[in-house]
């Protein structure tokens, strides 16, 4: 989730590459999976002030080239703030707190624009996908709301167990 300096806030993909041209190199306007790229953020933007995806928008390229320099000069504080670990074990544990908090923090962005059952559901739909079509699915949630699958509840069909009633037991949660 980015949000604006007015307050709007848009969920999607950041692009990291050190030259913008790589955008082009690499074929990425003629692909599909990165139409969700919301940033390219670059090192050098070598004259691009935008990338543009296949679906023919457009995404704001962000240059961290001087930043870079910043951190060159004097290291970040942050570094010196985490703590070291006698083992593997207590690392991993913070690492999982840390990604758990940062996941549910994007879903209480998502909260405050959205019905918690939508929320819910694309959240689902998003791991239903795994690791290869996590970004599919999610694509797939946006398409087909909840809203449309909750109204197919009462449609006749299955019994007990099939399809929609599934989508009755998540509206209802």
């Amino acid at each position: 989730m980015i949000a604006g300096e007015s307050g709007e806030r848009w969920a999607g993909d950041v692009e990291l590459r050190l030259v913008a041209p790589d955008w082009y190199r690499h074929r990425h306007h003629e692909d599909p999976a990165y139409n969700g790229v919301l940033l390219h953020v670059v090192l050098h933007p070598v004259g691009s002030r935008i990338s543009v995806l296949r679906s023919k928008g457009q995404v704001p390229i962000v240059s961290m080239g001087s930043v870079l320099e910043d951190l060159q000069e004097k290291p970040p504080t942050r570094l010196a703030q985490i703590p070291e670990f006698e083992n593997l074990g207590d690392s991993l544990d913070l690492a999982w707190d840390r990604r758990f908090f940062s996941k549910a923090s994007g879903l209480g962005l998502e909260l405050e624009r959205d019905d918690p059952s939508d929320v819910l559901y694309r959240a689902v739909m998003e791991v239903l996908g795994y690791v290869n079509n996590r970004r599919p699915f999610r694509h797939l949630a946006d398409a087909v709301p909840f809203s449309a699958l909750a109204s197919l509840r009462d449609e006749t069909g299955g019994g007990e167990g099939d399809a929609f009633s599934c989508i009755g037991i998540l509206h209802r949660a």
